[in-house]
């Protein structure tokens, strides 16, 4: 899909050899009554790792999504990157005076979007075309910093931006013709962010409430704001979302749960291993098949993906990497790109899991 992701945001107030999980899915209906689902089963297929290449000089990188055809965007080293469906990296330009930024999200037509900090400290929401040219997108005039996170294949984009009065974070979407529109928050809330866009431009994220508390979400593509529904009270974030209107995310604070909610707002807990303590998922594609991760007090975080029927699977984490690890985005041929820390070191390189063609 071509949501991408940054990292995992901390509001103040506001395929792999397959494992079997044997916790019990719940579905949770939008009048808000419980459904048993069936325990995950193992799953037939596999997908391999590889690390995708640095730019020449720098030492970490981060892939943030990936389109139809294969192409990878993020950074390395701070330098916003592209990567060929063959691996090949290419530094995406950058605008005067920029210190740092990344590419965060690619369409299929190969337009990317992602920030540009500058070394004034503000930061400027920018787009990519096919061939590389780099623009400005805008910036409204009482904002000073902004965020890009997702864009859909008309080329409209979302994401965040900060409001230099009250220094409250919204939730914003970038139009085609060039103008911004503040998605705003939940009634009474101060705190909103947008992480993906479809193709008939449903927004999800999350936003808090009148309480404090950050909560799922989903704008309609004329911009009315939606809660999620959600099992249980606790926090819950929105990360996710495909052309048919399933949305994926995570509910929790002491043991976060994977979820996944239907076009019509239905939401089911996605199965994990017995010995996991919680997990996260990030993307999903029009196929239905969801990545992002599990938490194993053992073994640190660790990455994943589910069937479209809910079956779990753990993706392949090789020697030389340990504890920390995060996929962020899935595409329909199935083909996840994510990040990998290093062992003995906090540093991060981008990755790309591809499934295994049987001969």
């Amino acid at each position: 899909m071509s949501t991408a992701h940054t990292a995992d945001p901390v509001p103040t107030s506001h395929r792999a050899r397959r494992r079997r999980a044997t916790s019990l899915g719940l579905v949770l209906t939008a009048a808000g009554a419980l459904l048993a689902t069936a325990p995950a089963q193992a799953a037939a297929a596999d997908l391999t790792v590889a690390e995708l290449p640095l730019l020449p000089g720098t030492t970490g990188s981060f892939a943030s999504a990936i389109n139809d055809t294969g192409t990878v965007v993020g950074h390395s080293g701070g330098l916003p990157t592209r990567w060929a469906p063959d691996g090949t990296a290419t530094a995406l330009a950058t605008l005067p005076g920029q210190t740092r930024g990344g590419a965060t999200a690619i369409n299929n037509s190969g337009v990317a979007v992602g920030t540009a900090t500058l070394d004034d400290g503000t930061s400027r929401p920018v787009r990519w075309a096919a061939d590389g040219t780099l623009s400005e997108l805008t910036t409204p005039p009482d904002v000073a910093i902004t965020s890009v996170l997702g864009i859909n294949d008309s080329g409209t984009a979302v994401g965040m931006i900060v409001l230099n009065d009250t220094y409250e974070i919204h939730a914003a979407r970038w139009n085609t013709d060039g103008t911004v529109t503040d998605l705003g928050t939940l009634p009474g809330g101060t705190y909103s962010q947008a992480r993906a866009i479809n193709d008939s431009g449903t927004v999800v994220g999350f936003a808090e409430d009148a309480g404090g508390v950050i909560r799922a979400v989903r704008w309609t593509p004329s911009g009315t704001i939606e809660r999620l529904a959600t099992p249980g009270t606790e926090t819950s974030q929105a990360w996710g979302i495909n052309d048919s209107g399933s949305i994926v995310g995570f509910t929790g604070t002491s043991r976060e749960q994977a979820l996944r909610w239907d076009s019509g707002g239905a939401v089911s807990v996605l199965a994990i291993p017995a010995d996991a303590q919680s997990g996260r998922a990030r993307d999903i594609n029009d196929n239905g098949q969801i990545t992002g991760s599990y938490y194993n007090y053992r073994f640190g975080t660790l990455p994943s993906w589910w069937e479209a029927d809910g079956t779990f699977a753990a993706l392949e984490n090789p020697s030389g990497y340990c504890c920390m690890a995060r996929p962020w985005a899935i595409n329909n041929s199935g083909v996840i790109v994510g990040n990998l820390t290093v062992t003995g070191s906090s540093g991060e390189r981008g990755v790309r899991w591809t499934p295994v063609v049987p001969d």
